[in-house]
């Protein structure tokens, strides 16, 4: 579980990706921002995941907010959380009994976690 490759298929993973603050070695700045990414686990939201940030952070001066990559239009970048494959498809049933058949093996569904790319494939299973 501790794994960093392979820790967002069993939990939300979390990353600091961007942190904007003072711009002298000697001066303590009036500001930072920092943009934090997440890869949501299927059994998480958005909503929770901002709630236990705020729970984490615990300072009220701190505000957070969803990031908005074309502000100022009702357009947004906010990519929703994969979706769960159903397995009680005829796709599905053939690929679980081919791979019993040839591979004496189980079948199970797979987290993709690179939402950014596997979101155009969402509607094929």
């Amino acid at each position: 579980l501790q794994k960093n490759k392979t820790g967002a298929l069993v939990r939300t993973t979390t990353a600091v990706t961007v942190v904007n603050a003072g711009e002298k070695i000697n001066a303590i700045p009036g500001s930072a921002t920092a943009l934090i990414n997440h890869r949501i686990h299927p059994l998480d939201s958005p909503e929770t995941i901002l709630r236990y940030n705020r729970k984490v952070i615990s300072d009220p001066r701190v505000k957070l907010t969803r990031y908005n990559s074309y502000p100022g239009t009702d357009r947004t970048n906010y990519t929703p959380v994969s979706p769960v494959s159903d397995t009680d498809t005829l796709g599905f049933k053939a690929i679980q009994s081919a791979v019993a058949r040839v591979f004496h093996a189980p079948t199970t569904i797979m987290i993709m976690i690179g939402n950014t790319d596997t979101r155009h494939y969402w509607r094929l299973s």
